[in-house]
């Protein structure tokens, strides 16, 4: 924060990242830095309470892999598979209040990167004709998902209203196939306080040739 004389007229000004400047005339710029303050100190508690524990980042985690589950449940009784795919991505993805860096495992050519909710949405479900090679990955369907973050001791990093996990998730059909993919998660603290996924990135693991 800098608080002092400038420009050519001598005015003072609070200055503050997260301020415009504020530019007091004679006489008042005592009670404009008062407030300045106060609003300085808002913002700092604001952050304080933008913290995020390693308990919602695993909670976040099975929230995904349980979705994705439901979604196959949904499909397998006759429902509204869209539906069902829309609350997972409301409630796990932030396309409503940021941007969303979304690189699925089964993307190609210049639909690899799925940068609106339309384009998440195709993938989980299908059945659109602007996404023409989406199948549908939540309807294979999958009876259990489940994840590990072991990337390193725990596979997660906080950095203030950012959490970053990575590992792999783990899928299994009803029939007992398997399917492991490498996939990197981050969630950002939105203003509900629910972490929301701002990049989602998943692999399928390499396989060198013998």
């Amino acid at each position: 924060m800098y608080f002092g004389p400038t420009g050519a007229d001598g005015h003072w000004v609070v200055k503050h990242p997260a301020l415009q400047s504020v530019q007091p005339h004679e006489g008042e710029y005592a009670s404009h830095f008062v407030q300045s303050l106060v609003m300085i100190a808002g913002l700092r508690s604001r952050e304080e309470d933008m913290t995020i524990a390693e308990d919602q980042v695993n909670a976040a985690q099975q929230a995904w892999c349980d979705g994705l589950v439901g979604i196959g449940k949904v499909h397998r009784a006759g429902g509204d598979v869209r539906a069902a795919a829309v609350a997972l991505i409301d409630g796990l993805y932030d396309y409503a209040e940021g941007v969303v860096f979304f690189k699925p495992t089964l993307a190609h050519g210049h639909q690899t990167f799925r940068d609106t909710a339309k384009g998440a949405l195709s993938y989980f479900v299908g059945g659109d004709p602007d996404f023409a090679n989406d199948k549908g990955f939540a309807l294979k369907p999958w009876a259990r998902a489940w994840y590990e973050n072991n990337a390193a001791e725990n596979g997660i990093q906080i950095h203030g209203n950012i959490a970053i996990t990575m590992g792999n998730v783990y899928v299994a059909d009803y029939d007992g196939n398997e399917l492991m993919v490498d996939k990197t998660f981050v969630f950002r603290l939105c203003r509900d306080q629910q972490l929301r996924l701002c990049v989602h990135k998943s692999a399928l693991p390499y396989s060198p040739a013998d």
